[in-house]
């Protein structure tokens, strides 16, 4: 077993983490192992979809290039992992609003719910813009 797969859990967790640079290099990191192919492109897959909904220029393109990479490769992959990462999608956006709310001086009088509900809406919908326009599903 190679050093990498021993670290290919925590790397994932990372992809989730709040800061964008931390997604960057976690998403190169990852992005490079499944080029090399020593992590399986079916646990990834929920990841990808996660952070392809993230409004970050850095990390969302290059999250739908590896979904797209993938989408060549294994199709079956993306049918069948897609509904894995519609939890992992709440959680990051979960965790990137109540730290976002938490430097945020305002209060809007809308609750955590609503915005997650709203976002959660917003994500999917960018989502699935995105891989319709680049033909992943």
């Amino acid at each position: 077993m190679q050093l990498a797969q021993w670290y290919h859990k925590p790397v994932l967790n990372l992809l989730l983490h709040v800061d964008t640079s931390v997604r960057k290099t976690a998403l190169d990191v990852m992005a490079n192992m499944l080029r090399r192919g020593i992590v399986m492109p079916m646990v990834v897959v929920p990841y990808l979809a996660a952070l392809a909904g993230v409004d970050s220029k850095e990390v969302a393109p290059r999250a739908v290039q590896a979904l797209e990479g993938i989408a060549k490769r294994h199709p079956e992959f993306l049918q069948s992992r897609t509904a894995d990462s519609i939890p992992l999608t709440f959680r990051l956006q979960r965790t990137l609003y109540v730290t976002n709310a938490q430097h945020e001086p305002h209060n809007t009088g809308t609750s955590l719910r609503e915005m997650y509900t709203a976002e959660a809406r917003r994500c999917a919908l960018t989502l699935v813009r995105r891989c319709s326009a680049s033909s992943v599903f």
